[in-house]
């Protein structure tokens, strides 16, 4: 899978139950979480198709508790939810704590440098729409077939525009005619981009989900907001709200003044 994907997995949990391999449904998903704790790239929520169903229509996640982080900031709610994981990650009874994924897809970033481009009597516009008709394609016509119509978009070849280092060769045209490379007017380099941006009645969040084995929801849900209000002191403008199966204990937590 590519960063950040997700997929559900539907297996069938009879067989070892009845064999007595498990006691019961709880001992076989506290088996499975331990075995995948530790898988390198993937992080695992062990559920049921109905309850993952109502779970999912109530907060938008597939765990039974929902931790939605609200602020302005994506780089700050990303460092806040780890700590809020972690938090919540020690009290009895939680299981597969996850942040919401929102980083880690790929992306090429260019970055104009104004003072070089000034140098050639050179514009912003002028070397981003070259590079948006290199890289992203230009009109170049239509064609007909019957009553039918198709654009025909010219681009560079893949090759050409799949790595930093090819679209730092693209040429620039200057004022004067001359032919000037992309790399020697504009940063260009890969990074790791925001693969979503969430947001509720305007407002950015990220979630951190949680299911509870071998005690109430609710007792976990009193001891965990307790124990985050406690331990932790988030940023002013940043709130929480707990949901899911919590539904009725999803009283929002204002920001420390």
């Amino acid at each position: 899978m590519r960063p950040g994907q997700q997929c559900g997995i539907l297996s069938g949990a009879e067989t070892p139950i009845r064999m007595g391999a498990v006691r019961n449904q709880e001992a076989l998903l506290a088996q499975m979480s331990e075995a995948f704790e530790d898988f390198p790239g993937a992080q695992f929520n062990f559920t049921q198709p109905i309850a993952a169903a109502t779970d999912e229509l109530l907060t938008g996640s597939r765990a039974e508790i929902a931790i939605k982080l609200f602020g302005p900031d994506t780089e700050v709610l990303a460092q806040e939810a780890s700590e809020i994981a972690a938090v919540v990650g020690a009290v009895r009874g939680a299981a597969d704590v996850q942040v919401e994924q929102v980083g880690g897809a790929p992306q090429i970033s260019i970055e104009v440098d104004r003072a070089a481009i000034a140098r050639y009597g050179l514009q912003v516009a002028d070397v981003l729409e070259t590079v948006q008709d290199a890289i992203g394609g230009a009109d170049a016509g239509q064609v007909f077939d019957g009553v039918r119509r198709f654009d025909i978009i010219a681009r560079y070849a893949e090759g050409d525009r799949n790595t930093p280092e090819r679209i730092a060769r693209t040429l620039i045209e200057g004022p004067n005619g001359e032919r000037l490379p992309l790399g020697a007017l504009a940063r260009v380099e890969r990074i790791e981009g925001p693969r979503q941006v969430t947001r509720e009645n305007g407002r950015r969040f990220i979630t951190i989900q949680s299911n509870v084995r071998d005690r109430d929801i609710g007792s976990f849900v009193e001891e965990a907001q307790a124990a985050v209000q406690a331990e932790l002191d988030l940023p002013p403008g940043y709130l929480l709200e707990w949901g899911g199966s919590s539904s009725c204990n999803s009283r929002p937590m204002p920001a420390s003044p």
